[in-house]
């Protein structure tokens, strides 16, 4: 047929098609749902097995407020299943330890396949996950064991490593904190040395010693002061040493008896004499006054300067003459008076000398051991900052140290995951579902009737229609002229269509009565069909 030949593809066409065809498409069918249950009968079922598990809050840890339990769950999708292994070597499974390491691997990962792990109540608000963990295997008593195995195994595991950090903080904590004591220890020593280096008391407060140095300090600065001042003293002294050589140089050393003796001898008998205590005070006012209180050459000074003379000459006739050598000389009062005062002034400058040379030698001391002191102060104060950064470190060592043990303890009272349900013994295999692959394959076997027809309808070359005649021939139809059957044909048509009728319908009525049966009294069926049904039915 070429490609104007090929039939019109139209949906009505092939419905009518399947229509008229439809005693063919239920024999068919029937084959598919017995060839699905043929194959469902074939097909290895297995035992499921399942636990749940309930894991609550891990102390110790922040949760996710998004989802405070997905870090878990996901956790437990992972690691469930690695506890295999380990699970198949404890039941000792013989075809499992007959293998070597590949082929132990590779069953491991084949059993791991079958594990299943679900998330039984997702929800934000939830106060615990709850894990539902299957496993099907084709013997009941093997999937319960090797379950309950893998999930006993996997809860050592799984608080094995939650209590692992907390384990590793504490032995950490516990290393930082004999560190730190260690540390704290040695500091400890260098700060009594120290005391006893500086002379620092250690049973006193610091303060307080602070505020004796500053007294101490104080004092010092006292004694420089007076050092300073007793050195401008020795300055003075010196200074009028050397005035008082100078003007002995300059003074003689002998002078005419009487006026060399008068004012001297005057004094002296002043005190025996008030009248010469009188005249002497009035010379001594008359003097003052003319030579510091006026102007020379002024008629005050004048006055003065006659009243000193009429008063000296009064009191030279008052006084006895002074003995003098033949010469009519005596030794000047004036130049014993400087050599004495020159002799008063060395023995102060020498004694002032003395006190100097003690007073800085003691300055010395002070400054040496004010010194050593302040600086033994701030070594004190720098080890007591080390000493109290160290018993900080202890704290914060030892602080951690009691988290870590606090979890450790809540962790062995209250153990985060457990069991609200162990697996059972399945008491028959459930996976598979029979029935769904029966169904399955007569919807299969269905599909594939309908498929057939059309392709052979599609495939044949022959006009079944006007519109097929008009297409291919491309000219006018003026009639048509139905398919006229004979009767022996019609005849031979209904006796098939019947014995096709009457075999499904003993079919399904036999398979109904048979699945009837067995739900209401199974007794009554024999054995044999009762396990081929039971093995298909899954009841």
């Amino acid at each position: 047929m070429t490609q104007t030949e090929l039939p019109q593809l139209s949906l009505q066409r092939y419905v009518d098609l399947i229509r008229r065809r439809r005693w063919q498409l239920v024999p068919i069918s029937v084959l598919g749902l017995l060839i699905g249950g043929l194959v469902a009968f074939f097909i290895p079922r297995y035992y499921v097995a399942e636990t749940v598990l309930e894991h609550n809050r891990v102390p110790g840890k922040v949760d996710d407020p998004e989802d405070p339990f997905g870090v878990i769950v996901a956790n437990a999708r992972e690691t469930i299943e690695l506890a295999t292994s380990a699970a198949l070597v404890q039941l000792g499974w013989p075809e499992y330890l007959a293998l070597d390491d590949y082929g132990r691997d590779q069953f491991a990962r084949e059993v791991e396949s079958r594990i299943e792990v679900n998330d039984a109540n997702r929800s934000k608000e939830r106060s615990f996950a709850l894990l539902r963990v299957r496993y099907r295997d084709r013997d009941g008593q093997r999937s319960a064991d090797l379950l309950n195995k893998v999930v006993e195994l996997w809860i050592r595991d799984r608080i094995e490593a939650l209590r692992q950090p907390a384990k590793e903080q504490s032995l950490l904590a516990r290393q930082r904190a004999e560190a730190a004591l260690k540390t704290l220890n040695g500091f400890r020593r260098e700060l009594l040395s120290l005391q006893r280096q500086y002379s620092i008391r250690p049973n006193v407060s610091l303060d307080l010693q602070r505020e004796d140095f500053d007294r101490q300090v104080e004092q010092r600065d006292a004694r420089a002061r007076q050092l300073r001042a007793k050195r401008a003293e020795l300055v003075r002294l010196e200074t009028q040493l050397r005035a008082d050589r100078e003007l002995l140089a300059e003074t003689p050393d002998r002078v005419p008896a009487q006026s060399a003796t008068l004012l001297l001898e005057a004094a002296k008998e002043a005190k025996k004499n008030p009248a010469i205590a009188k005249v002497l005070a009035a010379m001594v006012v008359a003097e003052r006054e003319y030579t510091g209180s006026y102007q020379p050459g002024t008629r005050q000074w004048f006055s003065a300067k006659r009243r000193y003379e009429m008063a000296l000459q009064q009191l030279r006739s008052l006084m006895p003459v002074a003995e003098a050598d033949p010469d009519g000389m005596m030794p000047n009062p004036e130049y014993l008076a400087i050599q004495k005062r020159i002799a008063a002034n060395d023995l102060a400058r020498e004694q002032l000398t003395g006190e100097i040379e003690v007073l800085q030698q003691a300055a010395a001391k002070d400054k040496q051991r004010l010194d050593a002191l302040a600086e033994g102060f701030q070594q004190v104060e720098l080890k007591l900052l080390d000493i109290e950064n160290a018993e900080n470190l202890l704290a914060a060592a030892r602080a951690d140290e009691q988290d870590a043990d606090k979890v450790l303890g809540l962790l062995t009272r209250q153990v985060p995951v457990k069991v609200t349900r162990e697996a059972k013994v399945p008491p028959e295999p459930t996976e598979p579902n029979i029935l769904v692959v029966a169904m399955i394959g007569c919807v299969l076997g269905l599909g594939a009737a309908i498929g057939l027809i059309l392709a052979l309808d599609f495939l044949q070359g022959t006009f079944k229609t006007v519109e097929d005649v008009e297409r291919g021939l491309t000219v006018p139809v003026l009639g048509g002229v139905s398919h006229l059957e004979t009767f022996e044909e019609r005849q031979q048509a209904m006796r098939s269509r019947r014995r096709a009728s009457v075999v499904a319908a003993v079919a399904l009525f036999l398979i109904t009565a048979v699945v009837s049966v067995f739900y209401i009294d199974p007794t009554r069926l024999p054995p044999v069909v009762q396990r081929i049904l039971a093995m298909l039915l899954g009841a």
